[in-house]
């Protein structure tokens, strides 16, 4: 937490400092200002970026090391619980869509971890940067405020609707997935290739890909209809925050510094609340995807595996096929007949 705070004190401290340049600079063209009165300001901008960049340094070789740690604990746990289970609890459809759902999970539940140390960060940002904005613009916060939550409610009624529709149609993505699988590796290509089946496979994964990504865009559709009404508002909000400024400039009530300090902080202001509701949007998708992840882990073998210690046999076991026809899922095209 001390590392967010920093490094917002440290951004709005930047902020200030470049906008106190900016007048010295104005007051210098107009010779009621010297240009030695930038040095202090440069000196303190420099010092403070250079411990900017240690302090990012020395968290950023930790947050490595951490991860490197916790990927191999977590996966380790995982390939663990795959050999307990066993092929034959695998196997079932039910297992398998919920695996699947659990693979993808896997790849993202440290980012949606990180989110909730993230929150902590935005909310100093967003709080420092109310009270700045509250002395130059206060009409501004309530109304920015607003439009964030508004912004808000059809990210989270996207995350909800992609989530039931994954839900909804796993065995179906499960089957173009493994299709693609079988068309991407070159030992089951050379084989697809010899038994005539790559326009099933491909006819299959292209279908189901196609239907996937039609109803994603259905959903990003209707948040997008949503997102343009939102840019309006906000380009109207962003309009009247530099219409306000202006009237003090021109007032005299603040100087070109003064201005460009405050619309950065309402800028940064849009962008922590922004942050803050996208990391909220992202912990609740992702506590909806890790009830998945948590059946999974608690799955118990379907089939228990014996304790008996059978005899070791000095020669293999013989296979016998008696008139067996063979042919691939969803397909009625024989491979082999009668063999």
């Amino acid at each position: 937490m001390s590392r967010w705070v920093f490094q917002t004190l440290n951004d709005i401290l930047s902020i200030y400092l470049f906008g106190r340049i900016l007048d010295v600079m104005v007051g210098a063209s107009n010779n009621t200002k010297s240009l030695e009165e930038l040095y202090p300001f440069l000196l303190v901008i420099g010092i403070s970026n250079l411990a900017n960049r240690l302090v990012n340094v020395f968290f950023n070789w930790q947050r490595s090391n951490l991860d490197y740690r916790r990927d191999i604990r977590l996966y380790s746990e995982y390939r663990k619980h795959l050999y307990r289970l066993g092929i034959q609890t695998l196997e079932l459809p039910d297992v398998k869509n919920t695996n699947i759902r659990t693979e993808q999970e896997l790849t993202k539940i440290w980012s949606s971890a990180d989110n909730l140390i993230f929150i902590v960060q935005y909310l100093i940002e967003i709080v420092s940067s109310v009270f700045v904005v509250l002395a130059y613009v206060p009409i501004a916060v309530p109304l920015i405020l607003v439009l964030a939550v508004l912004r808000f409610i059809p990210d989270r009624k996207l995350t909800k609707d992609f989530y039931a529709f994954d839900l909804q149609h796993t065995e179906y993505r499960r089957l173009y997935n493994s299709d693609s699988g079988v068309l991407d590796n070159t030992s089951t290509l050379l084989e697809v290739k010899s038994s005539s089946l790559f326009d099933f496979f491909f006819g299959r994964w292209l279908t189901g890909r196609k239907f996937m990504m039609e109803g994603y865009q259905s959903f990003r559709l209707n948040a997008a209809k949503w997102g343009v009404v939102l840019s309006v508002f906000e380009v109207i909000l962003n309009a009247f925050v530099t219409w306000t400024l202006a009237l003090a400039l021109i007032a005299g009530k603040l100087s070109i510094g003064s201005i460009t300090f405050a619309i950065n902080m309402v800028s940064r202001l849009n962008d922590g609340l922004d942050q803050l509701l996208y990391a909220l949007t992202s912990i609740y998708e992702s506590s909806t995807r890790l009830t998945d992840v948590k059946k999974f882990f608690e799955l118990e073998p379907a089939i228990i595996s014996g304790d008996i210690q059978m005899p070791k046999l000095k020669n293999g076991p013989g296979i016998k096929f008696d008139n067996v026809d063979f042919a691939y899922p969803g397909s009625e095209k024989l491979i082999t007949e009668k063999l």
